[in-house]
């Protein structure tokens, strides 16, 4: 068995969209589940900020008696969304403003979102959104990096270990003590979730010849909507748990797909032949052939063709006439 580039005629003999194929390509898009969640997941645990105010002393006795040059028993203090306004209470001088001294308050308990455990609002309010962007930059060296490890690694050991990465990071995440913490982290899960979803993107065009792999876009876009809606049950179950356990749980899913995909998934048939992976190549031709009903002798004898017509059109294979 050559290095063959061209080996669409060996996917035409293995059945090209048969029973073999189709489960591969359902369960390499199963990823999607786990990638969905890590890229979405802001929207639920960075939920909006709601009934937000300046929050007051819990002990007044150990709290500054002065409030700027104003006497605090003596004030009338209104508590705002990002501001304590102090007034004397015969009515004289102006009002003075003032940040939030003891924080804030909000509508719902400050675990249930990261925007208000560390307090990402005022004047730290589009902090909250640029989580995202983090996660955006992460895809961009995922994809780069990602492409570069599966040609020379394999497709499959990089869509497993994307996974992994995917969980550990994920699940880190909900440890985050800060801001900066998180926001790095985030990054990170932008760089696997993106190396999940270029290699099964790979994987599954690799798994047919050509006129079949317009069939790809169309179930990775079902599967990605079934992921992304199925979140939103998740989210509404745990609302009232904190978002690091929600976090736990969405992230739980990356590892659940990692080991389905490690027991069932192939390495891709044309990263082996390309690379000279005789004997794995066989194992997956074996067990194709088995699943879609097909002879392994006429798949094998259709390889060999392969190999002989592009051996046969090699410049270096043409001998020069005589004259």
């Amino acid at each position: 068995m050559k290095e063959n580039g061209n080996i669409d005629p060996t996917l035409r003999a293995l059945g090209g969209r048969a029973r073999y194929q189709m489960l591969q390509i359902i369960v390499i898009n199963v990823g999607c589940f786990g990638a969905a969640y890590q890229l979405l997941d802001n929207i639920f645990i960075g939920r909006a900020v709601e009934g937000q105010r300046c929050a007051a002393p819990t002990n007044t006795t150990s709290s500054p008696q002065q409030l700027g040059d104003l006497d605090w028993h003596s004030a009338n203090i209104t508590y705002g969304k990002c501001s304590i306004t102090v007034a004397n209470a015969n009515g004289s001088g102006e009002p003075v403003d003032h940040p939030c001294l003891f924080g804030y308050q909000y509508g719902y308990r400050k675990e249930l979102s990261f925007r208000t455990e560390f307090d990402l609002v005022c004047g730290h309010k589009l902090l909250g959104g640029l989580v995202q962007t983090f996660v955006i930059l992460g895809q961009g060296v995922g994809a780069v990096l990602s492409s570069i490890i599966s040609d020379r690694l394999g497709r499959k050991p990089t869509l497993v270990g994307s996974q992994l990465g995917l969980f550990v990071v994920g699940t880190i995440i909900g440890f985050s003590p800060s801001y900066t913490i998180l926001s790095i982290l985030k990054f990170l899960v932008g760089t696997f979730q993106q190396g999940v979803v270029g290699t099964m993107a790979a994987m599954c065009i690799e798994l047919f010849p050509m006129e079949h792999r317009s069939l790809q876009p169309l179930i990775f876009s079902v599967i990605w909507g079934m992921g992304a809606s199925s979140m939103t049950l998740f989210a509404f179950t745990m609302r009232e748990l904190g978002w690091r356990y929600l976090q736990f749980a969405l992230s739980a899913m990356s590892l659940l797909t990692a080991a389905i995909q490690l027991w069932y998934v192939d390495e891709s048939l044309r990263w082996l032949m390309a690379n000279g992976k005789k004997e794995a190549a066989m194992r997956i031709m074996e067990r194709a052939s088995r699943v879609n009903g097909k002879k392994l002798t006429s798949v094998l004898q259709t390889l060999q063709d392969s190999e002989t017509e592009a051996l046969h059109c090699e410049p270096n294979s043409i001998t020069p006439s005589s004259t």
